[in-house]
């Protein structure tokens, strides 16, 4: 018996009507174009010789959207958000650097207010923190909030109580000649410089 060679191979029907043979399978119209209604998966790089023009490509409501449709994001994933999380209009456009996404537009200033001390989170990375009566602002290890090298805080004392800035055990803050706000209303910025290595620059004493 002969071998069943996997390769495809166009069939012919002959019309003997018309006298021409029409192909039935196996041939592919590459001027066509190709609406593709179901996700598809490619095993191996895909080259495209010219631009690819999608409609809504990456381009989700707001950060649950995206997570769903990317659960695992690969460095250099870049997606468009309409939303923040609660529904505001941010029109951002973001990339995956690896663990979070960044923002890659220009920001809108955002802060997070807090009344008694605080540890900072991944989300405040380019915020301000506005401390109202006081406290400790504590930055965590790198181990606990792995914050990418070159992410700027700011930290706002509203009230009359005065705000230290300090590091967990582990993080280096570098400053001069404190790390102490000066008075209501001054502010500082830290600004990460290595893995567990900061610099807070503002109005602040020792």
């Amino acid at each position: 018996m002969a071998a069943i060679n996997p390769t495809a191979r166009p069939a012919y029907v002959y019309d003997e009507a018309t006298n021409q043979w029409y192909p039935i399978a196996g041939i592919v119209n590459t001027s066509a174009a190709y609406t593709w209604t179901a996700a598809q998966e490619f095993s191996s790089p895909a080259n495209f010789s010219s631009v690819v023009v999608a409609k809504n490509l990456n381009i989700f409501l707001n950060p649950s959207a995206r997570n769903v449709a990317i659960p695992t994001p690969v460095y250099g994933t870049v997606v468009f958000l309409k939303q923040d999380s609660v529904g505001n209009t941010i029109n951002d456009l973001q990339v995956y650097d690896g663990s979070t996404w960044q923002s890659i537009t220009d920001p809108v200033y955002t802060f997070n207010q807090q009344s008694s001390s605080y540890t900072l989170a991944i989300a405040d990375s380019f915020k301000m923190i506005e401390m109202s009566a006081g406290g400790t602002v504590t930055v965590p290890l790198n181990s606990s909030v792995a914050f990418p090298i070159g992410t700027a805080i700011d930290i706002l004392q509203t009230g009359t109580s005065q705000v230290t800035l300090a590091g967990e055990s582990g993080v280096t803050i570098n400053a001069t000649p404190g790390l102490k706000l000066r008075t209501q209303w001054s502010s500082a910025t830290l600004i990460k410089r290595d893995t567990n290595t900061w610099l807070a620059m503002g109005d602040m004493v020792p």
